[in-house]
């Protein structure tokens, strides 16, 4: 979690993570949401960037991930929800 937004190759990161998967295996993966939080390095200086639902599933697709779950949380809250409206994307994919 929190954790591809630290990342110089985030393409890389996924892909690792995706080949150390079995079939049917599950990755679990958060970052900030452009979209609520958008990146600046003013903000953010220990980011790289932040990614929207397009670019995070994308990105899971192009590594076989499938069946991929959108989740969401606001900043400090322990309420997670399905959806991409929130500050944090967290998405569920399963390997084919």
């Amino acid at each position: 979690f929190e954790a591809i937004e630290h990342v110089d190759q985030p393409e890389l990161l996924i892909e690792k993570l995706c080949k150390s998967l079995k079939p049917g295996g599950k990755l679990i993966i958060s970052t900030p949401n452009e979209r609520r939080m958008p990146w600046s390095a003013d903000k953010f200086p220990e980011h790289l960037r932040h990614f929207t639902l397009e670019q995070m599933v994308y990105m899971m697709n192009a590594n076989s991930l499938g069946n991929i779950i959108p989740y969401t949380q606001d900043k400090f809250s322990p309420c997670i929800r399905l959806g991409d409206d929130g500050k944090f994307l967290i998405l569920v994919g399963v390997k084919a």
